[in-house]
């Protein structure tokens, strides 16, 4: 076991990042998360003129590559109050994506592929008409509110004028503050549309594997979308034979707050 110990010049909640249940460190440090191993302990102190007072200390559990880190927070997609909702993130899908369509939210490799969530494209709707929908009003976070669930709302931008949106607060805003992120906001704003669904089941932190007829659903990176008949034809089946609705919590969630329930 090795111990690390270092300052942190910007305490933010970004790096580390201590919020849902989880510590991570994904961002700065690069020397200590290349070579950190399971079981070590990592010591962050603020600097000499603070008295050198410990901010956090953790031990390392897991060591993700970024391909595999895991963004399961409830947020992308968002399936609480009635609708699983996919406004931010993967852009291409939710360009591309029609009316009808089956959309598969796998994990990584390293936890098996699971099931998070399945969903079929109920809706279409541009940004504006999102915003603006009644029946969306919750999904707009709320950073003030304690449970978690307030803060993970994803109906997010905020139509300002043709074309012109304003990023509220949330956890695609610059760590998570009210400061636009203009990378995600570009990213996000480039799939066009939200895609809104009440035919969805979300297993979150624990689903089930795929049935042997479906293993070609798995994918490396981004996406695919381009299946042979029988595939189509096993993929709705399996889709119809699940018990809709939330299963269990998001991935990243902390384990005292049960807000995820009965929503």
């Amino acid at each position: 076991m090795k111990i690390y110990s270092y300052i942190v010049n910007h305490d933010t909640g970004f790096a580390p990042n201590p919020f849902y249940g989880y510590c991570t460190l994904a961002n700065c440090k690069p020397k200590i998360r290349k070579t950190a191993e399971i079981g070590d302990l990592i010591f962050g102190l603020s600097c000499k003129a603070r008295n050198n007072h410990l901010i956090y200390a953790m031990k390392v559990n897991e060591k993700l590559t970024f391909r595999e880190y895991i963004s399961d927070t409830g947020f992308a997609p968002n399936p609480f109050y009635g609708y699983c909702t996919l406004a931010n993130c993967k852009p291409k899908i939710r360009k591309t994506a029609e009316i009808g369509d089956l959309i598969f939210g796998l994990s990584c490799k390293a936890r098996n592929n699971y099931l998070i969530y399945a969903m079929k494209v109920n809706e279409k709707l541009t940004f504006r008409e999102y915003f603006n929908d009644n029946r969306f009003m919750q999904k707009k976070p709320k950073f003030n509110e304690k449970k978690v669930i307030c803060k993970c709302g994803d109906n997010i931008y905020e139509p300002i004028s043709e074309n012109v949106y304003r990023q509220l607060q949330s956890m695609h805003s610059l760590n998570c503050s009210c400061e636009e992120d203009l990378k995600n906001k570009k990213k996000d704003l480039s799939g066009e549309y939200v895609l809104i669904s009440n035919e969805y089941v979300y297993f979150g932190r624990k689903g089930p594997v795929l049935p042997d007829g479906l293993k070609n659903l798995i994918v490396g990176r981004g996406h695919k979308n381009n299946f042979p008949e029988d595939t189509k034809r096993s993929a709705i089946d399996f889709f119809d034979s699940l018990s809709k609705g939330i299963q269990n919590s998001p991935t990243i969630w902390p384990e005292d707050d049960d807000s995820w329930k009965g929503i």
